[in-house]
């Protein structure tokens, strides 16, 4: 009944308040108004189908409840690390920064609403932080806030036409929390007028950039990027404050979370994923890596080159005053590229890895955004770049949803989860961590950790196999006769079909 009366009262309202502005304003619109206005609209359509589509599509991989599994086994009682022949192996090889990004997932105990949840804040780090840095570098330009919005949305959907960019909004990773905290310090160093940040501000960038570290490995060189930016934009004196509270900050939160998680945690983050091998060897792999990241890129490394150009002929006030926020996110991307290129060359390794292109866009869409106000060209450019970012992201298809996809409740994890409430401790899902921990509060064994162990040199034996499997293991389910089966469970021969596991290939030990 609520419902009911609020409709139409709700419709009421938009067509008084569409009313008012067309008095007020809009019916003296130009065209070049109306352009903008349907760019923005446009962008902020796409947007919303973008951010829809990538929460949606969560549950068409089992990576993402893969990867929520060891936030929600810390709520069964799970440490987050364990040693190499202990506890059930994860392939949580990241900060805890990362896993515990994701505990308001927690608090939905069925798979599908809780890996929906994951997306959604998946999307939130990595659209939110870019929303909110390129604002805050615009906000100074009182005269068009229109700018920094068409360049904030621009800057989120040109993520889509990369399928390294794509995948930190797509899917549930450690990118997204890291990169998050990444660009929100840089964002904490923009100040109003060119003045130094306070101390206030220095802090907050330093303790975002540490726990980016902490989330991610490949952040690494980010504390230097931002001390380096700080340093050219407002002298040596603010930067060596900078440092001192970088320091201070990375050892109390080092400390912290080498006392609580200890020996494991070094072993899990650096020990394991140091002895994965290389794709290509040497300095050749990383070369060829990055050459390969920079020519995918050309597009964000023109839309840069536009924006400074436009950056050096607009007037001196707004030039020093754009410095402030684009630099920092630009010294970030140029001493990211090493441990990009590491982490896209190791065995198992992604093109996501360079976090230096969530930098690079960020930069240039703050140059847009900052210079709007004194430069007629970097307006004209921020509403080419939204205008060209909506077609990207249309293009890459990622916009639209699958014609051919399942209803939401019919994810392999959600039928992994009925299947095991129904059957408790009997059936192994090697792709379905989180379904068997939600259905019997039980964490088992996740097949890509095992390959983990495996390629560094540390495979499970079989006291720690059997010691996180069923305890009344009868069946190993998986959509395709996966590695663990070939691997640790060759006598598993027998295929079972089970009308409730659709899709799945069952397999047992031979009766007799």
């Amino acid at each position: 009944m609520t419902a009911n009366l609020l409709a139409p009262v709700l419709t009421a309202a938009s067509a008084a308040l569409l009313g008012l502005c067309w008095r007020t304003a809009i019916r003296s619109w130009r065209w070049p108004q109306w352009l903008t206005a349907g760019i923005l609209l446009l962008a902020l359509f796409t947007f919303w189908r973008l951010a829809v589509v990538a929460v949606v599509g969560t549950l068409a991989s089992d990576w993402n409840g893969s990867r929520l599994a060891p936030t929600f086994a810390l709520t069964y009682g799970y440490e987050l690390y364990y040693p190499a022949d202990q506890g059930p192996i994860t392939n949580h090889v990241y900060g805890p920064v990362a896993a515990f990004a994701y505990l308001p997932a927690t608090l939905l105990r069925t798979p599908t609403p809780a890996i929906l949840a994951g997306g959604a804040l998946q999307v939130a780090f990595v659209f939110g932080a870019m929303l909110a840095f390129v604002w805050r570098a615009g906000a100074r330009n009182a005269a068009d806030r229109a700018v920094p919005l068409a360049c904030g949305l621009a800057a989120c959907l040109l993520m889509a036409r990369y399928r390294g960019t794509a995948y930190w909004f797509t899917m549930v990773h450690a990118d997204g929390p890291s990169l998050a905290l990444g660009l929100l310090a840089c964002a904490a160093l923009i100040s109003r007028h060119g003045a130094p940040p306070s101390t206030a501000a220095l802090f907050a960038s330093a303790l975002a950039a540490i726990l980016s570290c902490w989330a991610k490995q490949t952040a690494a060189a980010l504390p230097i990027a931002l001390a380096l930016a700080v340093w050219i934009a407002h002298g040596r004196a603010v930067a060596l404050r900078y440092v001192a509270m970088l320091a201070g900050v990375g050892v109390v939160v080092s400390v912290a979370f080498f006392g609580w998680f200890g020996r494991p945690m070094l072993f899990n983050m650096f020990e394991i994923v140091s002895r994965h091998g290389w794709i290509k060897p040497g300095l050749s792999g990383l070369a060829t890596a990055t050459a390969r990241f920079l020519a995918g890129m050309w597009e964000v490394l023109a839309l840069l080159a536009a924006g400074l150009a436009v950056w050096r002929l607009a007037p001196r006030e707004a030039a020093r005053h754009a410095a402030g926020a684009w630099l920092a996110p630009l010294l970030a991307a140029l001493l990211l590229l090493p441990a990009g290129a590491l982490g896209a060359n190791k065995l198992g390794g992604e093109p996501s890895s360079f976090h230096s292109a969530y930098y690079l866009i960020a930069a240039g869409a703050a140059l847009f955004a900052e210079t709007a106000r004194r430069a007629v060209a970097a307006r004209v450019l921020g509403w080419s770049f939204c205008a060209l970012a909506i077609l990207a992201a249309w293009h890459s298809g990622r916009a639209t949803l699958p014609a051919s996809r399942p209803p939401l409740w019919e994810n392999s994890q959600q039928l992994a989860y009925e299947f095991a409430v129904r059957h408790p401790g009997e059936t192994y899902f090697p792709w379905q961590p989180l379904a068997t921990l939600l259905a019997e509060g039980r964490l088992y064994h996740f097949e890509y950790g095992m390959i983990d162990r495996y390629l560094a040199g540390y495979p499970p034996t079989a006291e720690h196999l059997q010691a996180s499997l069923p305890p009344h293991m009868h069946w190993v389910a998986a959509h395709t006769r996966v590695w663990t089966m070939n691997q640790f469970f060759s006598t598993y021969s027998e295929e079972t079909p089970f009308p409730d596991l659709p899709g799945f290939i069952v397999v047992s030990r031979p009766a007799s």
